[in-house]
């Protein structure tokens, strides 16, 4: 696109373009989520452990990198954080204008990813005895559905250490695959051709959950299952390696990371 040399200055300014700013903004959360930990009760004492551990390795990863001492126009840093771990991208804005607040709404054509710090997982005795509760009720759990994170490897299940305790009740979910699974039981053949699949509990049945399968281009398809079928359309997704689980709206961890602006309650 054709340089705006005030849009492009201005999204220089506002997002991250050099190492410093990475390591700076790394250096804030890293002090922020310390003085947090001290009051905050919505999270547990081994979740902000984990969470200052990855941010440390995540820093050190930057420090070390090899990274451009110019960026080109339209070109900035994007930091990913998530139960898996932390990711450093390189993105290029294709639109740049600014909003009514005065600062630089954005739509990207290009991303790359540039490194990656996986984070530490957990066997499912381990997390079972970090949270005193039994091995078995953390399988029931990933069976249900309800700890969306655990990856399987071969006939193992492991979990992310940032999952905490499971919240009661049933929260949305959203997958993310693309759009061709391989070995797919026939009873979900209904998933090909598709992209998401968004889980909500259905508001005036709460024996139903509503499901809506959902592919660009695509015409979304939207039918219900009880809870039994619910969650074993769920356990199939959390097991194949070919999909992603991204948190709800509320949850604090997969989320992007652009800007310098220091968000307080970005994660929390």
């Amino acid at each position: 696109m054709d340089i705006n040399h005030e849009l492009a200055e201005q999204l220089r300014q506002e997002r991250f373009t050099t190492k410093e700013d990475l390591l700076s903004w790394l250096t804030k959360e890293k002090e922020r989520i310390s003085d947090q930990s001290k009051t905050d009760k919505n999270h547990s004492a081994a979740f902000y452990y984990a969470y200052a551990n990855l941010i440390q390795k995540f820093y050190e990863a930057i420090e070390k990198a090899v990274l451009f001492q110019k960026l080109e126009d339209y070109w900035f840093y994007s930091l990913g954080i998530s139960y898996s771990g932390a990711s450093l991208s390189l993105v290029h804005a294709s639109k740049c204008w600014k909003n009514d607040s005065g600062t630089i709404t954005l739509t990207s054509d290009q991303e790359f990813t540039i490194l990656n710090v996986r984070g530490n997982y957990l066997s499912v005795e381990q997390y079972a005895s970090e949270y005193g509760v039994g091995a078995g009720t953390v399988r029931q759990w990933i069976r249900r559905g309800k700890i969306r994170s655990a990856v399987k490897v071969g006939q193992t299940w492991i979990i992310p250490e940032l999952t905490e305790l499971p919240a009661r009740g049933f929260q949305s979910a959203t997958y993310f695959y693309n759009g061709n699974l391989e070995n797919c039981p026939d009873e979900f053949n209904y998933l090909q051709g598709y992209t998401t699949v968004l889980i909500n509990q259905n508001r005036d049945d709460k024996t139903l959950f509503d499901i809506c399968l959902a592919a660009r281009n695509v015409e979304p398809y939207s039918f219900s299952l009880e809870t039994k079928e619910r969650e074993k359309l769920e356990l199939f997704l959390i097991s194949n390696p070919q999909v992603r689980y991204v948190d709800g709206p509320t949850d604090g961890m997969n989320i992007a990371i652009s800007t310098k602006a220091y968000v307080n309650d970005w994660l929390f």
